[in-house]
């Protein structure tokens, strides 16, 4: 697997930002995330049936990575987990057996209902690779008690999606051991932009945020960044200066809708989903 970089889409009033500040936001964001393979074993090779987005997050000594349930449903039926978590080319998998998986919430429809789980790493092997790689995991602990208690207000700021579109992928087949081998190219997608809407389901908190597929960098479809995190910037505006604070992981994308013309909505869980409801499980698994 390879991972390839992309420059954020600007969208609405983003054009009063700064290049610089795109280009902060995504080099403190890129750690936690990654892309996510199932891959089975055919006893003649390798497949890689079912692809999504993830985030590496932790809570106590429980490393995970936060994703779509209904990728973890497929997941339960592979031998390995793919991620991607270096720039260069590399093979990263985890067996099935080393990890572990909690559901929060499965959708009886796709696209519409709650539809988060988490998958804890259990192997300190792996989790020691991914610690010297360029990714990290980001702590809820730390967050938690400010979310819950001193909330930045969803309105303001500058939110973006991070996930890897099916449609920024590329299969590319070279001559490997008297066979052929599978580079998987990939590329990161920020869609920055502002909160389109909040709703409540089943007791989680839900976020709607619009992209235009015509702003650079926006694929036709975003089939793939399911299970990607959804990050808000709060940014204090000043007269003529502009200030921002670190990005905060504010939910996970699950599925898109495709609204009048080219604005996709993009279906997210939003921050209470996040600190509330995967909290409160992790905490049942720890006991």
């Amino acid at each position: 697997m390879k991972e390839r970089a992309s420059s954020p889409n600007k969208m609405g009033n983003l054009g009063k930002f700064p290049q610089e500040f795109f280009r902060t936001i995504i080099t403190e964001i890129k750690p936690y995330s990654t892309l996510l393979l199932g891959v089975k074993d055919t006893g003649r090779g390798q497949i890689l049936p079912f692809r999504a987005s993830g985030t590496f997050v932790r809570s106590g000594n429980l490393f995970c990575i936060l994703t779509a349930n209904h990728f973890c449903s497929d997941l339960r039926g592979c031998d390995y987990l793919g991620l991607v978590i270096h720039k260069e080319e590399h093979q990263f998998m985890i067996r099935r057996s080393d990890l572990h998986i909690i559901d929060v919430a499965v959708p009886a429809v796709q696209g519409r209902d709650p539809d988060i789980s988490i998958i804890v790493i259990l192997s300190s092997e792996k989790l020691g690779t991914i610690g010297a790689s360029q990714k990290t995991f980001y702590n809820l602990d730390r967050y938690r008690d400010g979310v819950l208690n001193d909330l930045w207000p969803a309105e303001k700021g500058v939110w973006v999606v991070v996930g890897y579109p099916e449609a920024k992928r590329e299969e590319i087949y070279t001559p490997y051991a008297g066979g052929l081998q599978l580079i998987l190219l990939s590329q990161e997608m920020y869609a920055f932009g502002g909160l389109a809407r909040e709703s409540q389901l089943k007791d989680f908190d839900l976020l709607e945020l619009d992209v235009e597929e015509s702003c650079e960098n926006i694929p036709n479809t975003l089939v793939g960044i399911s299970g990607g995190g959804i990050w808000q910037i709060p940014v204090i505006e000043q007269g003529s200066e502009i200030r921002f604070n670190p990005p905060l992981l504010s939910g996970m994308a699950f599925s898109e809708e495709r609204q009048a013309g080219s604005l996709k909505t993009v279906r997210c869980h939003g921050r209470m989903s996040l600190y509330r409801k995967v909290f409160e499980k992790l905490q049942e698994f720890k006991h």
